[in-house]
């Protein structure tokens, strides 16, 4: 089951909805019931035995090893299992088994700007089929939970300020992945 998780930019701080909160979601007014999509979906979470907290971050850096620390520190206190990392600033692409025992990923580029990864526990460590850059903006990692594959995509999207080449560049790998991925 993943759980649905709201994030406040705080890594000690997820609120999971329980199965009663989902019971309890208000409809909107102007429809008389679930739409058959969504109702499969609440179904499917409530008669799954395996749940899944997950995050994301923007990490503003982890070029250096306190801001890698801090992050795991905060990371080992959460009940997060899978954060996606934005803004992770590292050169390269690379897979660290960190001293706790998680697995931190990251992809970015030479001038140390950008990147993306994800931090995972040690616990659904050994559940991740696949973790694959696509750019220093895209990542994704794929698993297997049960009888569940999921594939988690973090995404660190271009601002306005940035340019136009870069911002159809981004948009073009996303275009590309998405069709190869259907």
């Amino acid at each position: 089951m993943v759980s649905a998780v709201e994030y406040t930019n705080n890594l000690a701080a997820p609120q999971e909805k329980t199965n009663n909160q989902i019971n309890s979601v208000k409809k909107p007014k102007n429809s008389g019931k679930e739409s058959p999509k969504v109702s499969k979906i609440i179904k499917k979470i409530r008669r799954s035995n395996n749940s899944i907290n997950i995050a994301t971050l923007n990490v503003r850096t982890l070029k250096h090893s306190e801001n890698t620390s801090e992050l795991e520190e905060a990371f080992s206190e959460s009940n997060i299992a899978i954060s996606g990392l934005a803004e992770v600033r590292r050169n390269g692409e690379k897979i660290i088994i960190t001293k706790n025992g998680n697995l931190l990923y990251h992809i970015g580029d030479n001038s140390g700007q950008k990147g993306v990864g994800f931090i995972v526990k040690k616990e659904p460590k050994d559940k991740i089929l696949e973790v694959r850059g696509i750019s220093n903006r895209i990542a994704l990692i794929k698993t297997e939970i049960g009888k569940t594959r999921t594939t988690y995509v973090q995404v660190y999207a271009p601002a306005s300020k940035s340019s136009e080449d870069e911002i159809e560049e981004f948009y073009e790998k996303g275009r590309k992945k998405q069709k190869t991925t259907n």
